[in-house]
């Protein structure tokens, strides 16, 4: 029975990480595209000190908006001055992310990281009870 939970965490953190790579890819699709320049790096201090980026980009209305960059490192990812393409969604700018891998499929590669295990752990015992089945008559 334990195996058939992890099993089903497995399943459902991938079908998770399917759910976020889609809307990803439907955001690309639709949105706008621009340059942005980190103006700032913010720091950050927890257990630890980290630096946060933070862009700033103009929309097509010529409105400037600010982005914080959703994952902080030591050193900073960015530096001030660096620029990186921004996806923007043209009806709400507010929702913008920086055109990188993990800006993009960030949350994606995490949860499917995750299931991994779980189904191969779970997925893995079926497998093997199936194969010995066969094998012990």
């Amino acid at each position: 029975m334990g195996y058939n939970i992890v099993l089903f965490i497995g399943i459902g953190l991938l079908i998770a990480s399917i759910m976020v790579i889609r809307k990803r890819l439907a955001f690309i699709q639709q949105c706008e595209k621009t340059t942005g320049t980190v103006v700032e790096i913010k720091k950050e201090v927890d257990d630890g000190t980290t630096y946060r980026p933070i862009f700033k980009f103009k929309t097509k209305n010529n409105r400037d908006i600010f982005l914080e960059y959703p994952f902080s490192g030591n050193p900073s990812p960015y530096s001030v001055g660096d620029e990186a393409t921004i996806a923007y969604d043209r009806y709400d700018p507010d929702k913008a992310k920086v055109c990188s891998y993990f800006g993009m499929f960030g949350l994606a590669a995490v949860l499917m990281a995750a299931a991994m295990p779980f189904i191969i752990i779970g997925g893995g015992y079926h497998l093997a009870n199936m194969i010995l089945h066969r094998f012990n008559g």
